[in-house]
């Protein structure tokens, strides 16, 4: 595994947190929460964002916020330029967003 000295960042990473159902404003997606606290000690420079949407327990408001997940994306993109590393750090049905966000645009799941 690499320590913090190996990474080499070339890239802006943004992190952003995406919350699961009912739990809007939840406080781990927060910058200074302790999960997101463990992760800037892993890597320092990262950008803590959240994104919150509805939560609500339903198929189509999932879907609906994947649209809205992208505009948000594409937003932080044009925010922090050409050179992002973006990774979506999520809970329960924000998972879901997540993924569903991902098949349409076709990016990597890791």
């Amino acid at each position: 595994m690499n320590t913090k000295e190996d990474i080499k960042l070339k890239n802006t990473v943004v992190i952003t947190t995406v919350h699961g159902t009912w739990a809007k404003n939840a406080k781990w997606t927060k910058e200074y929460s302790s999960t997101m606290s463990q992760l800037k000690e892993e890597v320092p420079d990262a950008v803590i964002d959240q994104f919150n949407w509805s939560g609500n327990n339903r198929q189509t408001s999932r879907l609906h916020t994947a649209d809205e997940l992208a505009i948000h994306i594409d937003s932080v993109q044009r925010k922090h330029g050409s050179n992002v590393d973006h990774f979506l750090v999520s809970h329960s049905h924000g998972g879901n967003v997540a993924l569903q966000r991902a098949k349409i645009a076709h990016l990597p799941i890791a």
